[in-house]
């Protein structure tokens, strides 16, 4: 179900087609969260809910931003690089995101520690 027309119409489709509830509240899930950032509405509903599940919020806009960025990114000479991106990709975005946020988190960590190390030596 990569169209968003499907998924604008998902209760039909259900209806003529079987589909589960489960099936149906990813695709409603899928098509609200294509509402608010319309660039993933070509990308298919298991990709855009493997987004959606990210429980760190923190982890989930960095994912999303750099999945937006490959979507939005242009070739040298101005075409556009990606249209959709695929599950899989999604997936290596958000573990991306998750190594970035939890080094940050890490270094910060680290940080902190150091400092106050060197404030309780005497």
């Amino acid at each position: 179900m990569r169209s968003e027309y499907c998924r604008s119409h998902i209760d039909k489709v259900a209806e003529e087609c079987g589909l589960g509830p489960d099936t149906v509240s990813d695709v409603k899930q899928a098509s609200k969260f294509c509402a608010s950032i319309p660039e993933f509405s070509d990308c298919s509903t298991a990709a855009i809910m493997a987004l959606i599940r990210v429980r760190d919020e923190d982890v989930k806009n960095k994912a999303i931003s750099l999945a937006r960025n490959s979507l939005i990114a242009q070739t040298p000479t101005g075409g556009q690089k990606k249209k959709v991106l695929t599950e899989k990709e999604i997936k290596r975005l958000i573990n991306r995101a998750t190594h970035e946020i939890r080094g940050e988190l890490t270094e910060k960590f680290k940080e902190e520690k150091k400092a106050k190390e060197s404030t309780s030596d005497p």
